[in-house]
């Protein structure tokens, strides 16, 4: 399954729709720390202050990936993450085998406790050709970690219809994922 082929974008541009008909998509302005190269926004907490001792020249990097940031105030899509903490945390303590090994699981509880913020899930289009376009919205691609994640739900036949909606083997019995995107 390919994120470029023409079922994977329909269902994509699908799914899109339906969170914005439930209210759980909308617009602002996104600022932060912003690699290019991770294609990602880090929070001031995941940036330091890089001098390069060939140059002495100075500039903001990644704490995890050590790739240059720079600041970046954009105006894109965000998805109301914050909107679903209390039902998180009841789906934990209520399924707490959910995430294995046990300690991941505890790092994901601790994190949503901390409280949830909302996601920036778009990128000027200008900056990002290549990705999804927003249904309705030429101006805007889907950010390609949103894209991915449905990526999962394609392969298993996505959009279903209601009556249908496990025929593809989805939900899966087993997911497995790495440790660092878990979250």
């Amino acid at each position: 399954m390919r994120t470029t082929d023409p079922d994977h974008i329909e269902a994509v541009q699908y799914a899109w729709q339906l969170l914005k008909e439930k209210d759980l998509i909308y617009t602002s302005k996104h600022e932060g720390w912003y690699a290019v190269s991770d294609e990602t926004f880090y929070p001031a907490s995941a940036v330091h202050l890089i001098i390069e001792p060939w140059s002495g020249r100075k500039h903001m990097a990644s704490i995890e990936t050590g790739k240059e940031v720079e600041w970046t105030e954009e105006e894109n899509y965000h998805f109301r993450l914050s909107a679903f903490q209390e039902v998180l945390l009841k789906w934990y303590a209520d399924n707490p085998d959910w995430i294995q090994p046990y300690t991941r699981q505890k790092q994901v509880v601790d994190w949503v406790t901390e409280g949830l913020q909302d996601l920036s899930i778009s990128r000027p289009s200008s900056r990002l050709t290549w990705g999804i376009p927003v249904p309705d919205d030429a101006s805007q691609t889907i950010y390609v970690w949103l894209d991915a994640l449905l990526n999962y739900a394609t392969a298993a036949g996505y959009p279903w219809i209601p009556e249908n909606a496990s025929h593809g083997g989805w939900p899966a019995d087993v997911h497995i994922i790495g440790k660092d995107i878990v979250r």
